[in-house]
């Protein structure tokens, strides 16, 4: 047992072994398994630093990469010291020294919190305007002052005693990311037969798992499926699993940069063996499986010690066996709060409210929220927080119906746990930039017109940045017989026009009149189906309960002469809630909506791999969500950011 908020059972931490550490000079006990932030929490250490200008106190937000506020310095001995380390990532080792940053003299009382007091007169790079005068003051006194008052950790003076390795590879598929959707990807990778490589930056594979105590995966409980999965995969000779790997870097031609830290977990490490490992793998396919980012509430006073994550208030308790606090306000404006409300709840927390900004909340778990007795406060904000090194009252107010808040409820409480949603972990596919936006208008009346844009940028392994933009307008007459589009595509300088009009004949046969690049006619063999017409034809299949259907499409790619042999894999009918705000309207509510899954290949090569790969939710009415464009090198993803639903033209075809 270690601290007054530690658990006396569940979580995945060893209580049997005891591990002793400290932080800022003090001694701690914590236990296998935990991290420095789960440790520090588990002993009621909950200010765990100071801010990086105004030297507020500053406590643990979330238990991720993205964590900004516990960054700690880490001492090794000889000469192995490590700045601006993130605590939620630091495994807990016998011995592990430990301090805070940027307090003076010390994090509890630290002087230099006096400068919050002038912070209306402190606004961003004030002192490149204000420390002027007099001449040659700024290199000599006002910046050396302003360093050591600010900023973050020290840089350590002595020579670095490690040594460090690299590492050269290559593989057929490479996932980034060890949760359930990465093992999921790596095993049915490595039963077809091809070299996988699985990176996660966590001592443990599993992600989400971790601290999960209730889902099931192919009929088994997630912990009986992750040890089968992590089992099969480590037997498997064409497999290698890098944990503890930080996948930093995604590049041209699907080159992968990634750092493996391979002693720092260890409180006496061979000193022959290098202490981090840089991986350099070219993969012919990359699947990312990087999960997502919890979103905070924004609102006065949000960065008081003990205002978290909600996510990682869960995460304590499930994975780690602490409490957060001991009486906790969840403040949310997304249902996956809830869930944490009831995990801590059933841990022997004391959940004051349940503030959610929404009007309503009347989803499984809010109602599992209510039926367990938890006080559940809808159309509710919080509007701001009290307390010093630590919260200790959380302000709620109601919103009226002109959307101004009520004068406000001040709950005591010593945790706030917070969600704003869930944002997806797009670091890596920013490194290939991309951008997706879709309109379509029309009926089979009057013809469909759909209007699109994709903006992608690749960041080569040299050099500079490539960036192409595709334009596209088309018009799809409603019985499928004319089809007319105008593509632009620049690529970095280059542009590429294509401008045609495609209509078919009685015999199957269909032309094309292009104007652009050149003028001329296509003569182009049949059947086919244009765009518009291949979605009602698959919604046509999903209906019938078909699940495959092959079609030739034609929508103008290339010179305006391809033609792509397509096959659409449909999956059973989707219930779950959709996560995009956008969807979550009335008219959306209780319809069905498929997986779907399009793979386009060029006439006459369907033997050879797809251009690429489109898969999207199709809903019953025609709307998709959740799209996804896999051209093998990168992938893009969009989600729905925009809905309107415009009035329905009375049609009889």
């Amino acid at each position: 047992m270690s601290g007054a908020f530690r658990l006396n059972e569940g979580g995945r931490v060893d209580r049997a072994r005891p591990l002793r550490f400290a932080f800022d000079g003090k001694a701690y006990v914590g236990c296998a398994g935990d991290t420095l932030a789960s440790a520090l929490i588990a002993n009621g250490v909950h200010l765990v630093g100071r801010s990086f200008k105004l030297h507020r106190p500053r406590g643990v937000l979330s238990l991720g990469p993205e964590e900004p506020n516990a960054i700690v310095s880490l001492d090794a001995g000889d000469g192995r010291v490590t700045p601006n380390a993130r605590a939620a990532q630091i495994e807990l080792y016998e011995g592990l020294k430990a301090s805070s940053q940027n307090a003076w003299p010390s994090r509890e009382w630290d002087a230099l919190s006096l400068v919050g007091l002038f912070a209306d007169f402190m606004p961003a790079g004030f002192y490149y305007k204000t420390f002027m005068q007099p001449q040659g003051a700024w290199a000599k006194l006002y910046e050396p002052a302003i360093r050591w008052a600010a900023g973050l950790g020290v840089a350590p003076k002595a020579p670095d005693p490690d040594h460090y390795a690299f590492e050269y590879a290559h593989c057929d598929v490479a996932v980034i990311g060890g949760g359930p959707a990465g093992l999921a990807a790596a095993l049915a990778a490595a039963r077809a037969g091809v070299r996988v490589i699985l990176f996660d930056d966590q001592a443990e594979f599993g992600g989400s798992l971790l601290a999960e105590t209730k889902a099931r995966i192919d009929g088994a409980d997630a912990s009986v499926w992750l040890a089968a999965t992590l089992a099969e995969l480590a037997a498997s000779p064409r497999v290698t699993l890098l944990s503890r790997t930080q996948a930093f870097g995604l590049y041209a031609q699907n080159f992968i940069g990634a750092q493996q830290r391979l002693t720092d977990h260890l409180a006496a490490p061979d000193p022959r063996s290098p202490r981090e490992r840089l991986w350099q793998v070219r993969a012919k396919r990359i699947v990312l499986a990087t999960g997502a980012f919890e979103r905070p509430l924004v609102f006065p006073d949000n960065d008081r010690p003990g205002i978290m994550l909600a996510e990682a208030a869960r995460t304590l308790v499930a994975r780690y066996g602490v409490k957060p606090g001991a009486r906790v306000v969840v403040a949310t404006a997304h249902d996956s709060a809830y869930r944490a409300a009831l995990d801590l709840a059933a841990a022997g927390v004391e959940i004051a409210m349940i503030a959610d900004l929404r009007p309503s909340a009347d989803g499984a778990l809010p109602q599992a929220a209510r039926l367990a007795g938890l006080r559940v406060e809808t159309n509710s904000a919080i509007v701001g927080s009290y307390g010093t090194r630590r919260v200790t009252h959380a302000l709620i107010a109601k919103r009226w119906a002109d959307g101004a808040p009520s004068a406000g409820e001040a709950i005591a409480c010593d945790c706030v746990a917070m969600s704003g949603g869930w944002t997806a972990n797009v670091a890596l596919h920013a490194q290939a930039r991309g951008r997706i936006a879709f309109d379509f208008t029309g009926s089979a009346c009057e013809g469909y017109v759909q209007n699109f844009r994709q903006i992608t940028e690749l960041q080569p392994e040299e050099g500079s940045a490539r960036v192409s933009d595709m334009r596209s307008a088309t018009f799809e007459a409603g019985d499928g017989h004319d089809y007319r589009f105008q593509i632009t595509t620049r690529v970095d300088s280059g542009v590429e026009d294509i401008d045609g009009d495609a209509r078919k004949t009685q015999n199957q046969q269909f032309s094309v009149e292009m104007t652009k690049p050149k003028r001329e006619r296509l003569d182009l063999q049949g059947p086919v189906l244009f765009p518009t017409e291949h979605i009602r034809h698959i919604l046509t299949a999903a209906r019938a309960q078909e699940t495959v259907l092959v079609a030739r499409v034609y929508d103008g790619s290339g010179d305006g002469s391809k033609i792509f042999e397509t096959t659409s894999i449909i999956g059973k009918p989707i219930a779950t809630e959709v996560k995009e705000k956008p969807a979550q309207i009335d008219a959306l509510k209780n319809m069905r909506r498929w997986p779907v899954t399009i793979s386009y290949f060029e006439a006459g090569k369907k033997d050879d791999e797809p251009d690429y790969v489109l898969s999207f939710d199709l809903f019953e009415n025609g709307i998709s969500r959740a799209l996804k464009l896999d051209y093998g090198d990168f992938v893009l993803w969009g989600e729905m950011t925009e809905l309107k639903l415009l009035p329905a033209q009375k049609c009889d075809k």
